[in-house]
């Protein structure tokens, strides 16, 4: 195939076939303009708790005595927002169908250097999947149940986990009874 860029006198050659084009305007997008480092993360608040980032790790903000955060469902829990991929663009205009007034999720992301980003998840009149709204973004998404529902459905009991105490070193001394020990009797 021969190839032009618009208003350049200069044709290319490419290894590339007009059946290869797909006509869908979805296959056409970029399904990952959504992700970002997960490690900018300093502060995500979801309903019910907040993680903040502390000396590296996130840490579910307001522990308990004997809380401590759950790092691995943490982390997998911000990497599965990080790592959100759409399905398709809906258009830059509101519709009521798509249900914004009363989303069903709200998380707000702070990053390193104070940017918020805000999402708003709302569930559709018709249809299984999510429409997202984010802050920082003229469009609204298309995006998949299965990919929005274990963020969703994330509780902060998940992320807490009771302190495991520290073993002692020192091994634990037998009562010994000193009485009869004695074998020249």
């Amino acid at each position: 195939m021969h190839v032009r860029p618009a208003e350049e006198q200069a044709v290319f050659a490419a290894a590339f076939s007009a059946w290869e084009a797909s006509a869908k305007i979805d296959d056409w997008i970029d399904k990952t303009a959504l992700k970002f480092n997960e490690n900018d993360v300093v502060r995500m608040e979801m309903p019910g708790y907040v993680l903040e980032r502390k000396e590296g790790d996130l840490e579910v903000a307001g522990l308990g005595g004997q809380e401590e955060t759950n790092s691995d469902a943490a982390r997998g829990l911000l990497r599965e927002l990080a790592g959100l991929s759409i399905q398709s663009l809906l258009g830059t205009e509101a519709r009521p169908e798509y249900r914004q007034e009363a989303p069903m999720l709200m998380i707000r992301v702070t990053r390193k250097g104070g940017d918020v980003l805000s999402y708003s998840f709302s569930k559709p009149e018709e249809g299984s999947y999510y429409v997202l709204k984010r802050s920082d973004q003229d469009h609204y998404f298309k995006v998949a149940e299965y990919a929005v529902d274990p963020i969703k459905d994330a509780t902060r009991e998940e992320l807490v986990q009771v302190k495991i105490e520290e073993a002692s070193n020192e091994l634990p001394v037998a009562p010994t009874d000193i009485k009869g020990t004695d074998s020249m009797e």
